[in-house]
């Protein structure tokens, strides 16, 4: 079996390292050594190549869907390793038969230009990936916010639970993005997404808050929280309605003070139940 590689531009390098993957029933990594090789500016090609045994047993047609995994090049001339090659196809054939490395395979050998006012970059594909999933998840950032400020904020007036999340979006950005995609969604889909995210978060609730700690200028007002912010707010929190079916139900409580005289306003730490017994 030969193969050839095919640059983009005229240089003059030898490869010294091949290998493949075989994707089959078996995920074979195939390794190839080159014996002999010629090297002509731009072209490459490689004489007296050998399988290691991991696949001698092979036969050729079953090397069609190869995949390209590593690539070692030197620079002829100043004999150092070059970190990337600009590679435009890579073929191996035995007798009649030509196979080609899928083109997808030789990206990770690519450069990219990029030229701006500011600036003019030439990357290598890793380098321009790189910058690719972080413009995409900025952009998934972006949405994501601008689904919660318009449906909670805007909206509703959920201010708490905005901020709250809004938060939880800069410390978790790729956890938080992960399950919305907004060119998915109708209106009603959108919604169904980000009540997903607050269900995974905790969950909301209607609160009533008091202030004051039940002073002369008390002041009651029913509000909406996550969760998980009324667990740092409880000694503020008289009652709540978390939306959830309880099994036992509150009764009326009546307190009176050490004089005999009934309390009106009073803060509960806990109250228990237990079935099928007076509390």
């Amino acid at each position: 079996m030969n193969i050839e590689i095919k640059l983009k531009t005229e240089k003059k390098v030898t490869v010294d390292f091949l290998e493949f993957g075989y994707f089959g029933s078996d995920d074979t990594i195939l390794t190839v050594d080159w014996g002999e090789s010629q090297y002509e500016p731009g072209d490459i090609y490689g004489k007296g190549v050998q399988i290691n045994e991991e696949y001698a047993n092979g036969r050729i047609n079953e090397l069609i869907g190869l995949e390209l995994t590593a690539l070692q090049v030197y620079d002829l001339e100043s004999g150092q390793e070059m970190d990337w090659i600009e590679v435009e196809s890579i073929s191996y054939f035995d007798d009649d038969k030509t196979y080609e490395v899928m083109p997808y395979c030789l990206r990770r050998f690519q450069r990219h230009d990029i030229k701006t006012d500011c600036v003019n970059l030439n990357l290598t594909e890793e380098q321009y990936q790189s910058i690719a999933r972080y413009v995409r998840q900025n952009d998934k950032i972006e949405n994501l916010f601008d689904a919660l400020e318009s449906h909670l904020l805007q909206r509703n007036g959920y201010e708490n639970v905005f901020q709250f999340l809004e938060k939880e979006l800069q410390e978790h950005p790729k956890e938080m993005t992960e399950n919305f995609n907004p060119e998915a969604y109708t209106g009603e889909e959108e919604v169904d997404a980000l009540c997903n995210i607050i269900e995974d978060r905790g969950g909301i609730a209607t609160y009533t808050l008091i202030s004051n700690q039940g002073t002369e200028n008390e002041c009651e007002n029913e509000v909406v929280l996550m969760k998980k912010q009324a667990d740092v707010w409880t000694d503020n929190i008289r009652e709540k309605n978390n939306g959830s079916d309880m099994l036992i139900q509150e009764g009326d409580i009546i307190l009176k003070d050490i004089k005999g005289d009934e309390v009106d306003l009073f803060f509960v730490d806990e109250i228990c139940f237990k079935a099928d017994e007076t509390i």
